[in-house]
């Protein structure tokens, strides 16, 4: 008979058991095998993760480091079991060049013994500050560091390794020195830059008294040999002049805004709004507005910029008020560690495209027939109020009135 091959019945794939055995070849222990599981890690945006779902928590990196920082853990035997990209960068060794590997390949000759009994006390456990020390790099050179040391629990709450977070304490000195370079030559710029707008608004202002006072000069010496045709196109060129000067000092007070220090005094919100609505009086009484307020709060900030924001607000919801006599009212409330704000009223409002734009400098969404101004109020607001380490923003809706809120660090 000819031969036939026997078939096997079928059968799944063969599976391979895990060797539990560690990188050079020795079997894994109880509490290795747990710590090895729990750094077979992969890198998100915000946390390690184990292959299979979440690891245990590894107390020193969830939170407390950034992209950059150098990370690597230890387990019992004090061998290197997770080591990351940063570590590479900082200390030159590749992942498969230095796990497995005893950590005394990092340690400064002299600082052996002090990293040792830092990393006895973290197995008791014992919670442990961040502190600088010397390291070694693969080329041998020493180099300062900051390092956090902290326990890593197996699924039971048992300490099976340590972590450690480092950063280059030479390049964190330099960027430090780098930035404190960067803010003064932003001071100077700023200063640059108040002067430059002075001067500016200095050199417009001259021709523009000019032209006003030739004008008047015209109509006083011509007087009623001026046909109406002449004194329409005189006071053009009066009121053009006038707009142009408000203008300017619009421009000079929206550059003073941007460079201006800004003190840290205590400043009660309750007597700038009294400033405000005195500096306002005139207007209040004239179109009969009722304004109201809550309690106001103490904040940290500048008495005068903010005396600034309040005039400015409050002023608008005069301005832009419907059929109805303007009804305003300024509230406050603690929302965590800052006090938010709000001017709220009763006028035309605003679409909500126009949110953003409103903010913009002279940015007006009417016609100077319509209603004055240049358009700078709000920007001069968002400026102060982003000075302060706060911000501004508007709810509102057509006919139904606006709320500008804003917000400042409390006192």
């Amino acid at each position: 008979m000819p031969y036939r091959r026997r078939r096997c019945p079928a059968r799944g794939p063969r599976r391979r058991r895990a060797r539990r055995q560690t990188s050079d070849g020795r079997r894994r222990s109880g509490p290795e095998l747990a710590l090895q599981t729990s750094l077979a890690l992969r890198t998100s945006s915000d946390s390690l993760e184990c292959s299979r779902g979440r690891c245990p928590r590894i107390e020193s990196i969830r939170g407390t480091s950034s992209t950059n920082d150098a990370i690597f853990a230890l387990d019992r035997d004090r061998r290197i079991r997770f080591w990351n990209e940063g570590a590479t960068d900082l200390f030159g060794y590749a992942p498969h060049d230095i796990v497995g590997e005893p950590v005394d390949l990092l340690l400064a000759n002299d600082r052996v013994e002090e990293i040792n009994g830092l990393l006895d006390r973290v197995m008791k456990p014992e919670r442990l500050g961040q502190f600088e020390t010397t390291m070694r790099t693969k080329t041998g050179m020493s180099i300062p560091v900051s390092v956090r040391f902290s326990p890593i629990r197996d699924a039971s709450g048992a300490v099976v390794g340590s972590s450690a977070v480092l950063r280059d304490v030479v390049a964190r000195k330099h960027e430090e020195i780098s930035l404190r370079r960067r803010s003064a030559e932003l001071e100077r710029s700023n200063a640059e830059l108040e002067q430059f707008a002075q001067v500016i608004a200095h050199d417009l202002q001259e021709p523009l008294r000019t032209m006003k006072g030739f004008a008047d000069l015209i109509e006083k010496d011509a007087g009623d040999a001026l046909d109406e045709h002449t004194v329409a196109l005189l006071d053009r060129i009066v009121q053009g002049a006038n707009r142009m000067q408000e203008l300017v000092a619009d421009l000079l007070d929206y550059a003073r805004a941007g460079t201006q220090q800004i003190p840290s005094d205590v400043v009660s919100c309750e007597e700038v709004l009294a400033s405000a609505l005195a500096d306002l009086g005139a207007a209040i009484s004239e179109r009969d507005v009722v304004v109201s307020h809550d309690e106001l709060p103490l904040v940290r900030g500048d008495r005068v910029t903010l005396t600034e924001v309040f005039e400015n607000l409050i002023g608008n919801a005069m301005k832009f008020h419907g059929r109805e006599l303007p009804v305003i009212h300024v509230g406050a409330e603690r929302r965590g560690p800052d006090w938010c704000l709000w001017v709220r009223d009763n006028g035309i409002g605003i679409g909500s495209r126009f949110e953003e734009r409103i903010f913009e400098p002279f940015r007006r969404l009417h016609t100077r027939d319509e209603y004055s101004g240049t358009g700078i109020g709000l920007a001069i607001c968002r400026k102060i109020v982003e000075r302060h380490g706060g911000r501004i923003w508007m709810e509102s809706e057509p006919d139904k009135g606006s709320t500008f809120f804003f917000t400042l660090p409390t006192a």
